[in-house]
C-alpha cells in the first residue's frame, strides 16, 4: 500500500515538474478604467506614492502593512518601503516619470522577486483612460511559475478596486477645482471668449467658484465691511459667457437666509459651504436654501473654505479684527459631525487665507506672511516657502499639475509648484482675492475685491 502511494506522489510530483517546466516565467496583468477629469488631476496622484497610498488597495486589505517614503516627494527618485506581517517586506522607487502620461515603478519584493508597475494615461472623451500594468519574472522557480500563472486572477481584482477609489478621489478634487464630470452635465451654449472678459456690477466680490455640475460660477459678495454683521452679503450666479445668471441667488437681506460677509466657497455633494465671519453656513447648492451653520467659538475672521476628496471641509481663520489689525487667532479647522475641530492653531501661521485640501493634508498660502505650506493631518505644520511677492489669498490647482496664487502685493496671480519657483502668470490684477478655476475651459476666475469685478480669464 505504502509503495502504490510513493508510486502516485512520484507521478504527481513528475507531472508537477514536467508541466513547471514548459510554463512561462512571465507574468503580465493589466486593468484599465475611464475617469471623467483630465489627466491633470489623475497624474500627481500616481506620481507622488505618499498621495497614490491614499487609493491603492493594498492598505485597506493588510491592517498590518505600515509604509515609509523617501527621496523627492515626487517624480524620479521618489521611495516607498513597506513592512507587513502578510507579505514581507518590499519597496518601490519612481525610475520614470513623464508628466499627465505615465509613471514606471520598480517594484522588489524581496525574497519574492521583483517587478514593474506602468501607469500610462491617455486623454479620451474629455477625461482620462489609465492602463494599470504590472510585469515580473519568477525565473527558474517552478512553484513561481504556478503562481505567475494565477497572478492575474490574485492580482486583477485588486487592481479593480483601487482604480475604483482612484477615479472617486480624481473626480472627486477635479470637481472641486471646476473640472466638470463626463456626462454630469451637458454644455451649454455660450460664446466663445477669445480674450479676458470683465463682469462688474458686483459688490466686494471676495470668493469665486465654479460649481461644475451646474456649469455656473458662484460669488461672493460681502457688500460693505468684511467684519460687519449687517446681514446684507450675498451670492451671484454668473454663467460662463459672462452674463449675470441671478445677482442675489443667496441674499442676507432676505428673511430666511443670514449671510453678513460671505468668503470662502466649497461645494460638498449638493451642499454649498460659506465662511462668515465666525460662522460656516451651509445652503442647498441647487435650491440656495439654508441649510444650518456651524459656529466657530473665537475665530475672528474665517476665510477661505476648502474640501478635500474624502468630503472633509477645512476653513481658515486669517486672525484679523476691525481694521486688519492682528486678533491672535490664526488657526485652520476642519469640520467633523457638524462641528469645528481645531486641526492647527498658533498666532504665528503668518495669517493663513487661502486653503487646498487634499487626502493627505492641506496646502496654505497666508495673507500676512507671504507663505506657502502644508499642514498635515495630523495638524503638523511643514516647510515654508517664501513666495516672491506677498499678500497671498487665493490658491487653485490647475490641469497641468500647477497650482495658482493670487498676489495683492504684486496685483497679480503666480504660477508654479510647491517648493519650485513661481512666476506671474497673469498681471494687472488689482485686489486679486479668492480665486477660482474652471478646469473645463481652463480658465483663471479672479474677483477684484476693491473694483467689484470677476475677470474670466482664459489660460
Amino acid at each position: 500500500m505504502l509503495k502504490k502511494l510513493l508510486k502516485v506522489v512520484g507521478a504527481l510530483l513528475a507531472v508537477f515538474v514536467a508541466v513547471g517546466v514548459f510554463l512561462p516565467s512571465t507574468y503580465t496583468v493589466q486593468r484599465s478604467t475611464q475617469i471623467a477629469v483630465v489627466p491633470g488631476f489623475v497624474f500627481p496622484l500616481l506620481n507622488n506614492l505618499e498621495r497614490a497610498g491614499t487609493w491603492d488597495p493594498w492598505g485597506e486589505e493588510d491592517a498590518t502593512l505600515k509604509s515609509t517614503y523617501s527621496g523627492p516627494a515626487e517624480g524620479v527618485g521618489a521611495k516607498g518601503t513597506w513592512t507587513s506581517e502578510k507579505s514581507g517586506t518590499g519597496s518601490q522607487t519612481i525610475t520614470a516619470s513623464k508628466p499627465n502620461e505615465s509613471v514606471v515603478i520598480e517594484l522588489d519584493f524581496g525574497d519574492q522577486g521583483k517587478g514593474t508597475a506602468t501607469y500610462a494615461l491617455t486623454e479620451k472623451d474629455g477625461g482620462t483612460h489609465i492602463v494599470w500594468s504590472m510585469t515580473g519574472d519568477v525565473g527558474f522557480s517552478l512553484i513561481g511559475r504556478y503562481f505567475a500563472l494565477g497572478m492575474d486572477s490574485m492580482i486583477g481584482p485588486p487592481f479593480e478596486k483601487g482604480l475604483a477609489k482612484l477615479k472617486h478621489i480624481a473626480e472627486t478634487e477635479g470637481s472641486a477645482a471646476g473640472a466638470t464630470p463626463a456626462g454630469v452635465a451637458e454644455p451649454v451654449p455660450e460664446r466663445v471668449i477669445e480674450q479676458p472678459l470683465r463682469v462688474g456690477g458686483l459688490q466686494t466680490p471676495e470668493s469665486v467658484l465654479h460649481d461644475a455640475v451646474a456649469d455656473v460660477y458662484l460669488v461672493s459678495n460681502i457688500n460693505g465691511s468684511p467684519f460687519a454683521k449687517d446681514d446684507n452679503g450675498f451670492i451671484t450666479k454668473i454663467a460662463p459667457d459672462g452674463s449675470i445668471l441671478e445677482q442675489t441667488w443667496i441674499d442676507g437681506a432676505s428673511a430666511e437666509v443670514t449671510l453678513n460677509a460671505p468668503k470662502g466657497l466649497a461645494i460638498v455633494g449638493d451642499i454649498l459651504y460659506v465662511s462668515d465671519i465666525d460662522t460656516v453656513r451651509m445652503f442647498d447648492r441647487v435650491t440656495g436654501a439654508s441649510k444650518g451653520e456651524i459656529k466657530l467659538q473665537g475665530a475672528t475672521f474665517l476665510n477661505d473654505i476648502s474640501a478635500s476628496a474624502d468630503g472633509t471641509v477645512y476653513v481658515s481663520d486669517s486672525g484679523f479684527k476691525e481694521g486688519f489689525k492682528p486678533s491672535g487667532t490664526d488657526a485652520i479647522y476642519k469640520l467633523v459631525d457638524g462641528k469645528a475641530v481645531v486641526l492647527i492653531k498658533d498666532k504665528t501661521l503668518g495669517g493663513p487665507n487661502g486653503l487646498l485640501a487634499s487626502v493627505t493634508g492641506v496646502m496654505v498660502v497666508t495673507f500676512g506672511s507671504g507663505e506657502l505650506y502644508t499642514v498635515a493631518l495630523d495638524g503638523t505644520r511643514g516647510e515654508s516657502q517664501k513666495l516672491p511677492s506677498g499678500s497671498l489669498d487665493g490658491i487653485v490647482p490647475l490641469a497641468d499639475g500647477r497650482i495658482a496664487i493670487s498676489s495683492w502685493e504684486a496685483n497679480a496671480v503666480l504660477v508654479g509648484k510647491q517648493g519650485q519657483a513661481f512666476e506671474v502668470a497673469v498681471a494687472e490684477t488689482p485686489s486679486p482675492a479668492d480665486i477660482g478655476y474652471d478646469a473645463k475651459r481652463n480658465r483663471l476666475l479672479i474677483p477684484f475685491f476693491q473694483e467689484g469685478v470677476v475677470l474670466i480669464q482664459p489660460l
